[in-house]
C-alpha cells in the first residue's frame, strides 16, 4: 500500500463557508444562510502558520459569486476558521485523518449516524458525487 508519510508539518484545517443573497439585510443576526464546513489540508511547520495559510487560502480561494436557479445572486465567503487539527498518521489506506468526540450518548443515537453503502452512494449521486455532506452538529 503506498502511503505519504506524515511528519509534523501536515494539518487540517476545517473552514467555516456562508453563502447569503447579494443585498441582503445582514443586520439581523438570526438570518437563515447556508453553511458548510469545509476541510483542508495544510502543510505548514506549526499550528500558527497553519492557521494563518488555512485564513489566507480561504480567503484567497473561497470567495464565489453567481446566479442562483432562484433568480438571486448569491455569495459565498468563508466566516473562519473553526479548527486546526495535526495529521498524526501516514495518509493512505486506514489512515485516521481526524476523529470526533461526540460525547456521552445513546446506543440508539449512535447507531443512527451509520449510514447504509445504499445511503452514501444515493447521497453522492444527488450532488453529482461531490464531496458536500450533511454535517449534523455535534457541539
Amino acid at each position: 500500500m503506498k502511503k505519504i508519510k506524515v511528519n509534523d508539518d501536515w494539518f487540517i484545517a476545517e473552514l467555516i463557508e456562508q453563502c447569503e443573497t447579494v443585498g441582503r439585510d445582514k443586520t439581523n443576526p438570526n438570518r437563515r444562510c447556508t453553511v458548510w464546513r469545509n476541510a483542508i489540508l495544510i502543510n505548514a511547520s506549526s499550528l500558527s502558520e497553519a492557521y494563518d495559510k488555512a485564513v489566507r487560502f480561504g480567503k484567497e480561494n473561497y470567495r464565489q459569486r453567481y446566479k442562483a436557479v432562484s433568480g438571486d445572486t448569491v455569495q459565498w465567503h468563508v466566516l473562519g476558521v473553526a479548527d486546526i487539527l495535526p495529521v498524526d498518521e501516514d495518509i493512505g489506506d486506514g489512515g485516521e485523518l481526524f476523529w470526533a468526540d461526540h460525547g456521552d450518548i445513546s446506543a440508539k443515537r449512535a447507531q443512527t449516524m451509520v449510514r447504509t453503502k445504499r445511503e452514501i452512494l444515493k447521497e453522492r449521486k444527488k450532488n453529482g458525487g461531490s464531496s458536500n455532506r450533511r454535517v449534523e452538529a455535534t457541539r
